[in-house]
């Protein structure tokens, strides 16, 4: 039945009748059902589950209630989803710069009733102030859109200021709750988001999950430097790198630890875990 309607609602999509409506669906994920509200065809995709090893992750971190997770690039919420199937009992703090994609969390998190889910309408730098947002696509909801100037070429279709605050005010917000769980995706923009709260990740020590694009060729000095100075960053505070491999069903199939995120051109060698050890 879910398939049939998710195939009426693609024909609706397909037809530009989509983004003229508003609507809430009932979805399920694992032995949860959540609602999913679709509004100008934002939310469309949280209908299917995407990454589906990260629910395989979460359930091997173990996330006890009350601990506190960080997520850095909430966008429409699908980390939040898999995080309310593992454990709805969680503290969740929500940075997302792009207003549009904080409407739309906000609706979802009204439609299922969600409590102690904190989404801020910022993304994460070195200062609090504001940078500019660069968009790849023109979609409102731009999974790719990045505060890294140039981090894919010259393929900007349009940009916006948006807000940021530093680790400081992060850790202002999140006050005396313990940090279990860190989550980057911030379509290059990693290092000074990892900077910004070094001083969180050395008191805390969460578990950090973090995508690292591919910087594809030596030629990419800039990708390269950058993502290096990232590695170093953490292993100077006492994190171990696993990258995380998939099966074929797009579920997590294994760990390995690595020394540093390398340079290669594969999509599916771009999440890590990072566990921290005793210094």
């Amino acid at each position: 039945m879910k398939k049939l309607y998710i195939l009426f609602l693609r024909l609706l999509r397909k037809l530009k009748i989509l983004k003229l409506i508003q609507i809430k669906v009932r979805s399920r994920i694992k032995n949860n059902i959540f609602y999913v509200p679709i509004i100008g065809e934002i939310g469309f995709d949280n209908l299917d589950v995407s990454e589906k090893w990260m629910l395989d992750v979460l359930d091997d971190l173990s996330l006890l209630d009350g601990s506190t997770v960080i997520d850095v690039g909430v966008n429409i919420g699908q980390t939040l989803l898999k995080i309310k199937e593992v454990n709805n009992n969680v503290n969740y703090y929500g940075f997302e710069p792009n207003t549009k994609c904080v409407d739309y969390v906000n609706t979802m998190i009204e439609c299922n009733k969600w409590k102690n889910v904190y989404i801020i309408p910022a993304g994460i730098s070195l200062l609090s102030g504001v940078s500019v947002l660069d968009f790849y696509s023109d979609s409102p909801a731009d999974s790719c859109a990045s505060f890294q100037r140039g981090f894919r070429g010259q393929g900007v279709v349009k940009s916006s200021y948006c807000a940021t605050c530093s680790g400081h005010d992060v850790e202002k917000t999140i006050g005396k709750n313990n940090v279990s769980l860190l989550k980057i995706d911030v379509e290059g923009y990693e290092l000074e988001v990892v900077l910004a709260l070094a001083n969180l990740i050395k008191s805390m020590r969460p578990n950090i999950l973090i995508e690292i694009l591919p910087a594809y060729t030596i030629d990419n000095e800039i990708r390269i430097e950058r993502q290096a100075k990232v590695s170093d960053i953490l292993s100077s505070l006492g994190y171990v790198i696993y990258r995380i491999h998939k099966n074929r069903f797009n579920g997590l199939l294994s760990y390995e630890e690595i020394t540093n995120f390398g340079v290669h051109d594969r999509l599916d060698w771009c999440d890590y875990l990072l566990k921290p050890v005793n210094l």
